[in-house]
């Protein structure tokens, strides 16, 4: 906490919880002839919520779907593999999360 009383909270990357402080003013005035250069705990607690991040994947630059024998006809039906890559559900700790393709 600074002098002007601002307090500077810098959260780590993909974490979340409840951070609790004690906290106390102090001066310089000493403690002669009965003073007090201190004063009581004061305690604070902030949340950090947690963020869902938004999931990942990469897709192929460019995919071939191979011609049918007459180049009149239609594509004949084909799987690609590898269409999409890459494939994440955003942080580590969203590991559980379930992916699907719309």
């Amino acid at each position: 906490v600074g002098a002007d009383g601002a307090l500077l909270l810098t959260q780590r990357a993909e974490q979340n919880g409840v951070c609790r402080l004690a906290l106390r003013l102090s001066d310089n005035g000493g403690t002669e002839q009965g003073g007090i250069n201190v004063s009581v705990w004061r305690y604070l607690s902030i949340n950090v919520s947690a963020v869902n991040n938004a999931p990942t994947f990469s897709l192929a630059p460019l995919v071939l779907i191979p011609a049918a024998d007459d180049s009149l006809a239609a594509p004949a039906a084909a799987t690609v593999q590898a269409v999409a890559t890459g494939i994440s559900p955003g942080a580590p700790n969203e590991a559980w999360q379930t992916l699907w393709f719309e």
